[in-house]
């Protein structure tokens, strides 16, 4: 069985605006503030070793009021204020004039009118909203469900993202994870370096130019961790690695090489303890999977050993058990 992931769709005014070829040219003259150092902001009765905050920026604490509608203050604060302002008037005037901002401009004009027309919304009363409720009331199923949920203007009222559980995979099942990750050189070597890892094999390349493969190898625990990241679609709702049981890093990765992966379900298991009540749980399960990750081969197909030889582009398998949410 095949389970793919459904991605949500959304489309603002904003991201319209990005494409606009040029908004109005702007005539207004530059402002700047002052310049320097705002010495009145000091608390000079705090000694600078004792609280160094304090004695910076003590007075201006003082003086400095929070407005009710925000939850700090600063320049921030004004120059959001300012940009929040300065987009209103852009929109003002794209929807009072859509013509001069080219078809692009006045599609968000259009779009921003339309939105702002209260009495034309309240004129039209449900009317608009009667195609979208038909498309709810017509829903009778999960998957009904699921898919329009993932439909562009039906959010999950709970915003789970999916519905897949513990419940919902077979002993035997495979799950090809579609997705592919091309692995860069500086990203590689920056993930291994935040793993602790400092083998030259992985970051000098003058040294390995003159080695057996002529190039740096990715670090392995770099790969599981893409292996990974594609396996949650498929396996959104994994929770968490519990346990790792095995695993063989099977062949070197490059950079360059795209990283593709399939699961296979080994085992299922409820997770009771009548000892320890908290472990005793009927609101999630294990899963026991096996994680094989390609190099340059995207796995429809599930590629896999024969015996105990595996084919050149298979690079890792993995036996973990995870903690999925049930029903």
């Amino acid at each position: 069985m095949n389970k793919k992931v459904l991605g949500r769709l959304a489309i603002s005014a904003a991201a319209l605006a990005i494409a606009i070829p040029a908004v109005a040219k702007m005539t207004a003259t530059p402002r700047y503030g002052a310049f320097g150092i705002d010495l009145t902001t000091q608390d000079k009765a705090v000694k600078a070793g004792d609280d160094f905050w304090t004695y910076a920026n003590g007075a201006w604490a003082k003086r400095t009021e929070i407005p009710a509608d925000k939850g700090s203050v600063g320049y921030g604060n004004i120059l959001s204020d300012e940009a929040e302002v300065n987009v209103r008037k852009i929109l003002d005037d794209m929807a009072a004039n859509p013509a001069k901002y080219g078809a692009t401009g006045k599609q968000v004009g259009d779009f921003y009118a339309s939105w702002m027309d209260e009495a034309g919304i309240e004129a039209k009363g449900t009317e608009p909203l009667k195609p979208y409720l038909g498309k709810i009331a017509a829903v009778s199923d999960l998957t009904g469900l699921q898919t329009l949920f993932a439909s562009t203007g039906y959010a999950s009222p709970v915003e789970l993202g999916t519905t897949l559980g513990w419940d919902d995979y077979a002993i035997g099942e495979k799950i090809d994870h579609i997705d592919g990750t091309t692995i860069e050189d500086a990203e590689h070597m920056m993930a291994t370096r935040l793993y602790h890892n400092t083998a030259r094999v992985h970051f000098n390349q003058f040294a390995e130019s003159k080695g057996r493969f002529g190039k740096r190898i990715v670090y392995g625990g770099h790969v599981i961790s893409i292996a990974r990241a594609l396996s949650y679609n498929g396996l959104p709702s994994a929770l968490a690695l519990a346990a790792i049981n095995g695993g063989r890093h099977v062949g070197p990765v490059f950079a360059g090489d795209t990283i593709f992966a399939w699961s296979e379900v080994l085992d299922k298991q409820p997770i009771p303890n009548a000892n320890e009540p908290f472990f005793d749980r009927k609101d999630c399960g294990a899963l026991r999977l096996r994680l094989v990750a390609t190099k340059n081969l995207p796995c429809a197909d599930f590629p896999d050993r024969t015996g105990d030889k595996y084919p050149e582009n298979i690079v890792l398998d993995l036996d973990y058990w995870a903690i999925l949410p049930r029903r």
